[in-house]
């Protein structure tokens, strides 16, 4: 049974992931008010040793609800001719994305490098028209499929990569990134 620290840690862990990411221990500490980084982490793995939450012990931001189950996500070279390429693993955070609603894009370009997310990697996307700012953006602009960083702008809303802007009337967005899977070459 989760004592009253516990749950409010569980239910902020809860609510992140209803909105598509998981938390990190700093911004539990520091939404939730916690002092100490220790003290989450020690709530954390509380809850993950009593089996309301799991966590990949080598990835951050790994949080998710026990008992998600791995879902095949099909991986699209390009938006505008919707050819299934492959599969990819993902476990959903939540119950709230219909797995009917998750595709993958192959990264076109190293447009948002900043971010981390470099020219081949995998993204993992719900299908949505709709997003935040600083939502990763799913898109067909002019006809090709761009992956870019939802931001307002001077004249309104727009998509951004590392060297340009994409004003919202260029672009149909398709979905909000939800995850990057990075493959390695050995070869």
């Amino acid at each position: 049974m989760m004592n009253a620290n516990q749950e409010r840690v569980y239910n902020y862990i809860k609510k992140c992931l209803d909105k598509g990411y998981s938390p990190s221990v700093r911004e539990i500490c520091s939404d939730l008010g916690i002092a100490s980084t220790s003290t989450a982490a020690r709530y954390i793995n509380s809850l993950v040793s009593d089996g309301y939450l799991e966590k990949d012990s080598d990835r951050q931001r790994s949080l998710r609800l026990a008992g998600a189950q791995p879902v095949r996500v099909p991986v699209l070279a390009d938006l505008a001719d919707s050819e299934v390429t492959e599969y990819a693993p993902f476990v959903p955070y939540t119950s709230g994305n219909r797995t009917e609603d998750l595709f993958g894009v192959i990264m076109p370009d190293d447009a948002l490098r900043g971010s981390g997310i470099l020219k081949g990697d995998i993204i993992i996307a719900v299908r949505r028209d709709y997003l935040q700012k600083g939502d990763v953006a799913v898109a067909l602009s002019d006809g090709k499929t761009v992956v870019r960083r939802f931001v307002s702008s001077a004249d309104g809303y727009a998509l951004s990569g590392y060297d340009e802007l994409i004003p919202m009337d260029r672009c149909r967005v398709v979905g909000k990134g939800l995850q990057v899977i990075r493959r390695i070459d050995i070869s």
